[in-house]
């Protein structure tokens, strides 16, 4: 980087001796020239941890900033500041000096000890993260709210509004529903029950949704047959489990950060079956 940089302001400067005006080089401050070097560096390493680590989950391995931007960053060290500040171009070997001096200052005992203590915990935190968007998408979280989960028919039913064309692009929406479809491929490896293909047909069917075929139509049903049918109505959606499923959907929550929660489910899901 140090090189690159040092012939592109050298030959920016011989093409202003031509009378070319060239004005992009005050971009490439030495500082931030480093700094951005070390971002990249940080980001392929977490990106490459994660991979081996999370298990699929979206939990993600990340550096503060503050640990390794000693220039930039708000909070650093006046001294190395200033150092850069002063540094006049055009020396070569000055500029190479620059970067020692930058690694000299670099936290990486904080970086590595940062990363060991995310990588013991990544997993659980990816699953914890799956199990809530599961309690956020199905209303488990509270039950005294206008839409409450209940039992019918043998159907343990799940009720939120409906989607509209908004949450065919909305991003947040897209995150929750990618975190429900993981969570059910490992209900589906871990118990032989098969809540992802209604799932995803209904996923699929949200994100097709346009501003002239705003909401999905009345009565639709994805999964029929299923252990998790979806039913689309004009103002909500039911997500009807049959009871293994929602037991099993109950067991990935307990296992993954909502204890007391599944509990109280386990108990509401009884007196729903008693009455």
């Amino acid at each position: 980087m140090v090189e690159s940089r040092f012939e592109l302001i050298k030959n920016a400067q011989f093409l202003s001796v031509l009378g070319i005006d060239n004005k992009t080089t005050s971009a490439y401050y030495i500082g931030h020239c480093i700094e951005s070097v070390a971002d990249q560096v940080i980001d392929e390493l977490c990106t490459q941890l994660t991979r081996q680590h999370s298990n699929g989950t979206p939990a993600r391995i990340r550096v503060d900033t503050g640990l390794y931007k000693i220039i930039s960053d708000r909070y650093s060290n006046d001294s190395i500041r200033d150092y850069y500040v002063r540094h006049s171009e055009g020396d070569l070997n000055e500029d190479k000096k620059l970067v020692s001096v930058y690694l000299s200052y670099v936290d990486f005992a904080g970086i590595t000890q940062s990363i060991k203590e995310q990588i013991k915990n990544l997993e659980s935190e990816g699953l914890s993260m799956l199990a809530t968007s599961i309690v956020d998408e199905f209303g488990l979280k509270h039950f005294d709210r206008h839409y409450s989960f209940y039992a019918k028919n043998g159907w343990f039913i799940c009720q939120t509004y409906a989607p509209n064309w908004n949450h065919s692009f909305d991003r947040q929406c897209h995150i929750r529903y990618g975190n429900i479809l993981n969570a059910f491929r490992l209900i589906l490896n871990d118990t032989g029950i098969d809540l992802e293909s209604s799932f995803a047909q209904y996923v699929s069917a949200v994100k097709g949704l346009t501003y002239s075929s705003s909401k999905i139509e009345s009565r639709t049903v994805f999964g029929k047959g299923s252990s998790l049918q979806i039913a689309c109505f004009k103002d909500k959606v039911e997500y009807r489990f049959t009871r293994s499923a929602f037991e099993a959907l109950t067991a990935f929550l307990m296992l993954n950060g909502f204890e007391t929660q599944a509990a109280t489910i386990i108990s509401r899901m009884n007196t729903l079956q008693a009455a």
